[in-house]
């Protein structure tokens, strides 16, 4: 419920003697209120003027959103402007939407955004059950308090992987209610993975860069030739 109607509903209920008193109280303008007492609905439940989709069109596009951000197939402009195409010209049959029609439609809608699609392995989104990654970090705790192990001596090392010639991080249209938007990696292409490693103190490592070996069953110790840090 907006302010007005909040408004119109106090002084349906007698908390106020005019729509003048109601107005100088709330805040809301005499000829909003007026409107209200009039029958005229408030904006954000009549369809513009000058819109292709209906209100009711344009939520059922907002749910086919999320709907397949969910399934980690989040969509980019191009679709969503093919998909309100089709809307409209159940309006219209010859209805075409400009070039910056996809923007407007997300400042209409608070919870889109655009931003960059991340890509994950199959296996990693399905192995990702909350109540086992909570119990995880229960006895990760245990652990730590049991053995009184030190932040410094607590090290987190993660990899992540850049496939070569290709890019996955398109830019799509997301509902941040639900997260950033993921989507399935094909895995299908030749990778270059990245090896970090920080402590729970802060302490970082410099970072590892693999590429692609040349040479198979080549000996560990020539991945890290000596160094005054790691002399051995």
């Amino acid at each position: 419920m907006d302010q007005a109607s909040r408004a119109v509903r106090l002084l349906d209920n007698g908390k106020f003697r005019s729509v003048r008193q109601t107005a100088a109280a709330t805040g809301v303008p005499r000829t909003t209120l007026r409107d209200r007492l009039n029958g005229k609905p408030p904006r954000s439940q009549t369809d513009l003027k000058h819109s292709r989709l209906s209100i009711y069109q344009e939520k059922v596009l907002v749910q086919y959103i999320r709907d397949l951000q969910l399934q980690y197939a989040p969509v980019n402009s191009f679709v969503i402007a093919s998909i309100a195409t089709l809307l409209a010209r159940q309006n219209e049959p010859s209805a075409t939407l400009d070039k910056n029609w996809v923007s407007r439609f997300i400042t209409r809608h608070s919870e889109l955004r655009r931003g960059r699609c991340r890509s994950f392995e199959k296996s990693r989104i399905e192995a990702a059950i909350p109540s086992q990654i909570v119990g995880w970090y229960g006895h990760l705790e245990e652990i730590i308090l049991r053995f009184n192990i030190a932040p410094k001596d607590i090290w987190n090392m993660d990899e992540i992987g850049y496939q070569m010639s290709h890019s996955q991080k398109e830019s799509v249209v997301f509902d941040r209610r639900t997260g950033p938007p993921l989507s399935i990696a094909s895995g299908s292409t030749g990778w270059v993975s990245i090896l970090e490693s920080i402590s729970a103190s802060g302490t970082a490592m410099t970072p590892l860069v693999i590429h692609r070996g040349k040479l198979v069953n080549t000996p560990l110790d020539k991945w890290f030739p000596p160094s005054k840090i790691c002399p051995n």
